[in-house]
């Protein structure tokens, strides 16, 4: 096992019009840092759809991202509370 990746609750502000090369930018609320995603990325058109609907309609979703580089690998809405 190389690492674990703990996801965290994050709101999404905007996601790129298009791709820089094979980066999608996408703005986090509250973060300094430059998010994105790859094209090349397996999952990548239901990744950035589930991030541009979260874009619409404000909710949270578990975004889980790469230290470091800051590629979005997951991002899921939370589970339903009980």
């Amino acid at each position: 096992m190389k690492s674990i990746l703990s996801p965290f609750a994050r709101r999404i502000e905007q996601v790129g019009e298009a791709p820089e090369g094979e980066k999608l930018a996408v703005l986090i609320f509250m973060s300094p840092a430059r998010h994105f995603i790859l094209t090349s990325r397996p999952g990548y058109p239901e990744l950035r759809s589930r991030l541009e609907e979260a874009v619409r309609s404000g909710q949270k979703l578990l975004v889980t991202t790469e230290p470091g580089q800051m590629e979005i690998l997951d991002a899921r809405l939370p589970p339903a509370a009980p």
